[in-house]
């Protein structure tokens, strides 16, 4: 299936069409941005990317240049190609801080600060990047995070789609306990090169 044919599907519409969930949107872990995010997969991404997993996994997006190291990274290798590869970054806000939060192939989180930062933003609680081991060191649940899913956080905007809510990310392993429901949404996408 190709893009045009999917978007004829009128993924809008396709939000409220199916009754049994709808009926789980009363739930607390599942609103309309959690159905369109299924919807992008099953419309968009499934079709083109089957190869990927069901739902298509973030962490398979990794692109693997051809005469490239086995443990290529872009950060470190692009310098010294001719042809850069490109890394996705799907852009969100974090609603609990009102800082950016981010999506690539290797992980999910806030952004390192910046130092000149450092003196503007005061809050002490910032919602940690998970390291460059990426999804594998986060919390078991949320290490196949779905494409669709942080596209539909990347696209909740106030009034049209509600913020994009992932649970059980962050675990105090002292305590045996899990410490917030984050709560996504913004309005941009930037792939840099």
């Amino acid at each position: 299936m190709d893009f045009l044919k999917a978007t004829e599907k009128n993924i809008r519409m396709n939000v409220l069409a199916d009754i049994g969930r709808n009926f789980r949107m009363k739930d607390a872990d599942y609103s309309r941005s959690d159905r369109i995010a299924e919807i992008y997969n099953d419309f968009l991404y499934q079709t083109v990317a089957e190869s990927l997993g069901d739902p298509v996994e973030m962490r398979n997006l990794k692109i693997q240049p051809l005469g490239g190291p086995d443990n290529f990274h872009p950060k470190k290798h692009n310098s010294k190609r001719s042809a850069k590869v490109p890394i996705l970054v799907l852009n969100a806000t974090s609603i609990n801080g009102g800082r950016n939060w981010q999506f690539t192939a290797r992980t999910m989180g806030e952004p390192p600060s910046r130092k000149s930062l450092i003196d503007i933003d005061k809050k002490p609680i910032r919602l940690r990047r998970a390291t460059e081991d990426g999804y594998q060191k986060m919390v078991k649940n949320q290490q196949d995070f779905p494409l669709g899913h942080a596209v539909a956080a990347s696209a909740c905007v106030p009034g049209l789609f509600e913020p994009l809510a992932i649970s059980d990310l962050y675990f105090d392993k002292n305590k045996d306990e899990k410490l917030c429901r984050n709560l996504l949404m913004a309005v941009f996408l930037i792939i840099r090169g």
